[in-house]
C-alpha cells in the first residue's frame, strides 16, 4: 500500500500539509516500508507557497493528482477543508506527533492502521 507524507526534504514531516512543496511516497508491506518517490505538490507548485484560498471554492484536486494511488496520508496537522476533501476522496488520515518521515511511517504501522 502506498502512503503520502508531506515533506520538503524527505526527512522531516512538513507541518502544514497543504503547503508542503513535496510529498514523500512510501510503499508499506506488512511492517516493512520503503521510500519509493518524492513528488511535487501540484497544489503549491502551481499556486506558490503564499497562495491562500478562502473556505468557499477551495479545491485540492491538484494535490490529489500529486498523491494519486496513495490510500493514506500521514500528517502532523491537517486543515479543516483539506481534511474534508481527503475524506471525500477516500484517503485515510493518520495524525502523528512524530517529526521524521521514517518515524511517522513506523508510528502508522505500529498502530495497525493498515487493513
Amino acid at each position: 500500500m502506498k502512503v503520502a507524507i508531506p515533506s520538503n526534504d524527505s526527512i522531516n514531516i512538513f507541518k502544514r500539509t497543504g503547503q508542503a512543496k513535496k510529498f514523500t511516497i512510501a510503499e508499506i508491506n506488512g511492517s516493512d516500508f520503503s521510500i519509493v518517490d518524492a513528488v511535487f505538490n501540484k497544489h503549491t507548485h502551481e499556486h506558490g507557497e503564499d497562495h491562500h484560498h478562502d473556505e468557499n471554492g477551495h479545491s485540492h484536486d491538484d494535490l490529489f493528482e500529486s498523491i494519486e494511488g496513495c490510500k493514506h496520508i500521514i500528517v502532523n496537522v491537517v486543515g479543516k477543508q483539506l481534511k474534508s476533501d481527503l475524506e471525500k476522496n477516500n484517503i485515510g488520515i493518520f495524525k502523528t506527533k512524530e517529526i521524521t518521515v521514517d518515524d511517522g511511517i513506523l508510528d502508522f504501522v505500529a498502530k495497525n492502521i493498515i487493513k
